[in-house]
């Protein structure tokens, strides 16, 4: 009879891993990059998984890190396989043996998060903000981005951050950018969970538009295209609005 128990219960837990492999594993990524900021020093004030409000909506920022050289926003990608993606696609690639999947673009992602910020921070500039978005070294890059976008992998990450060597924020600076964000987290479960629905239907209402042939940035027609890489659909605003979806073969 307890044999069965122990049976029972390692079908549930392989079940509740394959159900939730991929976000066990985001989550993964993020304490590694976590314990990785660590080694920074106190010159560098490290926040993990900060929700902020967005206006009715929150932003989730995996990494955040407020320094005399910029506030350093930071996204995680615990991914593998080879990553496609330009700087102003909606979708990026991934492709695990011929197996495609698309992900969101994180630059825009880590853009999303930066205005997020500068609501409650106004009076601090775009440039005193350092976007980074860091892929595990399972990940191969394919397309290339310009190192001012600092897309990067987690090897890299101490490098890049320690490569901003100018003094943008001052002590008091760094002091109020501290106290407004630290008034401003969300770290109650619930809002966590309003978070969660607020992506949700964010998602679905982006799903919503594609699926009625509309552009989910500006809701212009979608229009099938012919590229270097295959066919793919592109907005009809372009180039005033450069959305693009890959074509489903």
């Amino acid at each position: 009879m307890e044999s069965i128990t122990v049976l029972i219960l390692v079908i549930i837990l392989v079940v509740y891993l394959r159900l939730n492999r991929a976000k066990l594993l985001g989550k993964w990524g993020e304490k590694k990059v976590s314990l990785l900021l660590g080694l920074l020093g106190n010159g560098y004030k490290v926040f993990n998984d900060v929700i902020i409000r967005n206006g009715n909506w929150t932003s989730q920022i995996d990494h955040l890190i407020i320094s005399h050289y910029g506030l350093f926003v930071i996204e995680t990608k615990n991914y593998k396989g080879w990553i496609y993606g330009g700087a102003d696609q909606e979708q990026w690639t991934q492709n695990i043996w011929g197996h495609k999947a698309s992900l969101s673009n994180p630059i825009r992602q880590n853009r999303g998060h930066i205005m997020a910020l500068k609501k409650i921070l106004p009076e601090y500039s775009v440039n005193q903000y350092k976007s980074i978005i860091v892929f595990s070294s399972k990940a191969k890059l394919k397309t290339h981005l310009p190192k001012e976008l600092n897309v990067i992998y987690t090897w890299q990450l101490l490098f890049r951050i320690r490569s901003f060597k100018e003094y943008i924020l001052t002590d008091e600076n760094i002091k109020e950018i501290k106290v407004v964000l630290q008034s401003q987290m969300l770290t109650d479960k619930e809002y966590k969970k309003i978070h969660v629905s607020n992506v949700k239907q964010i998602t679905k209402r982006k799903v919503n538009l594609v699926q009625s042939g509309k552009c989910p940035r500006c809701e212009g027609e979608l229009v099938l295209r012919k590229g270097r890489y295959g066919r793919f659909y592109g907005c009809s605003n372009y180039p005033k609005c450069s959305f693009t979806l890959n074509k489903e073969s």
